[in-house]
């Protein structure tokens, strides 16, 4: 009896142990970055179950027909689910479990049970069947102990429970626990291949469940993908792990501009990733989630095999200019890069995209009648860079913002 297995190989059991969100991931990992994850299989649910004699509580809810029955059978479930243990065999597998995620083979040197602390995890339910995309948060995230991982596990295995669940007989809970990869923007997709658009937000923290975080939007050709519309706001609310409550919450985030907060060549490349998962899976919906850092990272994937009938998304075409423009959006990294002697040398691959995204669409923009014949040039010089092509760019750039701030003086 295995309560948990590493996430590649729940293509090797069915979805009545590791659930469909499992499978989702292992058949997808050849083709996108998946951060290492292990999947805490059904089984340990079961056990969990039969050892706190949790039996008939769960009949009840799942045969309770209103929703006066079904708020009072959650609630007892809660109750429950709170006060039970796994037993010591479960526990001893969980540890396991916890250790061999928390270890970061990247940095073998802080590893190890003293520093597991540092580590933050992600806990995400997956069913052994279809769940409704609108139902309620299915990942949670915890950073400090192992006894802390557990209270984790009971809360993600209660979130299915909630009062508009709709669970069959039969349904059973495993829980894919990931190490969150370095996280600066999360990036959300949805793609309806009937309507063959790719819908896109993006916003600086983490994941935004409660939906109040404001977000740049943008809604793909998914034939071609080429960006059809945008949508970019000025971010005043970001996501952020509270580490004295263990869990999500929303703050005050001052953004130093307003212009978009990943390049237009991330926005392609998230949807062609989703585009993947939908031609992999033979998925006719797919709604994913990336983490974006140092490199793009698949987090999340549920997908709807068959018939849909979403409505069609609109956004409205707006960019939030500041009065001023500002250098700093652009030249975060020229110290840099005249620092070192070799352009790439110790620069993260993922900003230095943003950078040259950033400054081609900035001379684009806001070039003037002058500028009109030098600035196609550069922008071609950017596809394949140099000290010296860079330098340019930031030179016409600085000009640009020199003669914009005197005419608003």
């Amino acid at each position: 009896m295995s309560f948990s297995i590493p996430l590649k190989r729940a293509i090797e059991v069915d979805k009545f142990t590791v659930g469909q969100k499992a499978i989702n991931f292992a058949v997808v990992e050849n083709y996108m970055n998946i951060p290492f994850s292990m999947v805490i299989t059904t089984e340990a649910f079961d056990e969990f179950v039969t050892y706190n004699q949790l039996g008939p509580e769960l009949d009840w809810f799942k045969k309770a027909t209103n929703l006066q029955d079904k708020v009072a059978s959650f609630e007892r479930l809660v109750t429950h689910f709170k006060n039970s243990q796994f037993p010591q065999y479960v526990v001893d597998a969980l540890q396991e479990c916890y250790e061999l995620v928390s270890l970061d083979t990247n940095n073998l040197h802080n590893l190890s049970v003293k520093n597991q602390s540092q580590g933050l995890l992600m806990l995400t339910r997956s069913l052994n069947q279809d769940e409704d995309l609108a139902s309620t948060p299915k990942t949670f995230f915890t950073k400090e102990t192992f006894k802390q991982f557990i209270e984790t596990i009971k809360k993600t295995y209660i979130s299915a429970f909630t009062p508009d669940a709709v669970l069959q007989e039969d349904s059973k809970i495993a829980v894919i626990v990931s190490r969150v990869p370095a996280l600066k923007t999360t990036i959300e997709t949805e793609y309806d291949l009937n309507k063959s658009k790719i819908y896109v937000r993006t916003y600086y923290g983490f994941p935004d469940f409660s939906e109040v975080v404001e977000k740049d939007e943008f809604i793909v050709n998914g034939e071609f993908l080429k960006i059809e519309k945008s949508g970019i706001q000025s971010q005043k609310r970001a996501s952020v792990f509270d580490s004295t409550k263990n869990m999500l919450s929303v703050g005050e985030f001052k953004q130093e501009n307003s212009s978009q907060n990943v390049a237009d060549s991330v926005i392609l490349e998230v949807a062609r990733l989703t585009k993947t998962i939908s031609k992999t899976m033979g998925a006719s919906f797919v709604r994913a989630r990336f983490f974006a850092a140092e490199r793009i990272e698949c987090v999340d994937i549920d997908c709807i095999f068959g018939e849909t009938d979403f409505e069609e998304k609109t956004i409205e075409e707006t960019v939030v200019e500041d009065s001023k423009i500002d250098l700093d959006s652009l030249g975060v990294k020229l110290d840099s890069f005249e620092k070192k002697e070799k352009l790439h040398e110790n620069i993260n691959e993922f900003e230095f995209k943003n950078f040259l995204e950033a400054l081609k669409m900035f001379m684009e923009k806001y070039k003037s009648k002058e500028l009109a014949s030098s600035v196609p040039i550069l922008v071609r010089s950017l596809e394949q860079p140099n000290k010296n092509s860079i330098h340019q760019s930031l030179e016409i750039c600085k000009e640009i913002i020199s003669n914009f701030n005197e005419d608003e003086e």
